[in-house]
């Protein structure tokens, strides 16, 4: 985009949100958001989703809402028509990190999807506490559990998590499809325990 045209989208932003026009702005973006953009995320109700150390869920926007559920975050997105909502869970990848930390020999994620793959699911992994120990998460796993059901129910926990956001960023207007972004897109068992 040139310079004049961010100048332009800027200017209108400003107005948008009730502040002078000659406001000066700082330009950056998170990478959820960049997330969006480059999952094609660019038209109003569509949605991603990005699984890494924490999970968010990205959901486009033609305006601002002043009736977004709590922990919604929302802004302007990249166009002067077009805004972001957005949330986060500390329910994501990290559980995964952590309980591949304690394994002996810490194997390699694939290995763990593997196992995880021909898993039953009996192990019911609780959802992270963004203040407690993550080991927490892990309190109903007991000795006789395999490596592959305990990835299998942290699977099942961030699927469950990210259902959550789904449901706040969009309440019964569920849309037909959500990209995947983030190193967990590259899993086809966990993509499919979210579906």
């Amino acid at each position: 985009m040139l310079e004049t045209d961010i100048g332009r989208v800027l200017s209108v932003r400003a107005q948008q949100l009730g502040l002078p026009a000659s406001s000066r702005f700082v330009i950056g973006c998170l990478d959820q958001y960049a997330g969006a953009i480059g999952t094609g995320t660019l038209s109003p109700g569509r949605v991603c989703e990005t699984t890494g150390t924490v999970l968010s869920a990205v959901r486009c926007a033609g305006e601002m809402r002043d009736d977004v559920s709590a922990g919604v975050f929302q802004g302007p997105g990249f166009a002067p028509d077009r805004f972001f909502q957005m949330n986060f869970s500390s329910t994501a990848a990290n559980l995964l990190q952590w309980y591949r930390d304690q394994l002996p020999g810490k194997p390699s994620f694939d290995a763990l999807t593997a196992l995880a793959a021909s898993a039953n699911d009996d192990v019911i992994i609780e959802p992270a506490d963004a203040n407690g120990s993550i080991a927490g998460s892990f309190r109903q796993v007991k000795r006789a559990h395999t490596p592959g059901q305990v990835v299998r129910g942290i699977m099942r926990c961030v699927a469950g998590a990210l259902a959550d956001q789904i449901s706040n960023l969009c309440g019964a207007n569920r849309p037909a499809e959500i990209h995947s972004a983030g190193g967990a897109a590259r899993n086809d068992l966990s993509l499919q325990i979210k579906a």
